[in-house]
């Protein structure tokens, strides 16, 4: 026997509750909000969430957390001790800081790693503007 919809309805909007065959759930409406005092928790097997065309996925708060890897407002962290953080495009990857941002003033990007760098590619490239240098430096 086909399922039949229950809706609330009012003069504003209304949400629409359908049951399917297999025991999901569809609610629909113009805005759904969920919300706990303390907390909400999502669990399946799979979890999707989509947006319209170009939409974002907004996460207000303390950030994200995706096993090892942390995001927040200001950083990307991994706690991976084997794996590390590793950045990887099809196209490139572009790392770039504002006119006022920066750690060290003016837009500076600061790299500091432990061990090694290794930069390779068919081409590298590093500018710089007219009285600044790229200099090779050596710390002891």
């Amino acid at each position: 026997s086909p399922t039949h919809p229950l809706t609330f309805a009012s003069p504003f909007s209304s949400v629409v509750l359908h049951a399917g065959e297999q025991g999901d759930m569809d609610v629909a409406a113009d805005d759904v909000q969920i919300g706990g005092t303390e907390s909400v928790s999502i669990a399946a097997e799979n979890v999707a969430l989509e947006t319209g065309w170009n939409q974002p996925v907004l996460v207000d708060g303390g950030g994200l957390g995706v096993d090892a890897l942390s995001l927040s407002g200001t950083s990307l962290n991994s706690g991976d001790i084997v794996g590390g953080l590793k950045l990887e495009s099809v196209h490139g990857i572009e790392i770039e800081t504002g006119e006022s941002g920066g750690v060290q003033g003016g837009g500076a990007l600061v790299a500091e790693v432990r061990s090694s760098t290794q930069l390779a590619g068919r081409r590298v490239v590093f500018d710089c503007q007219a009285g600044g240098g790229v200099r090779p430096r050596t710390l002891s």
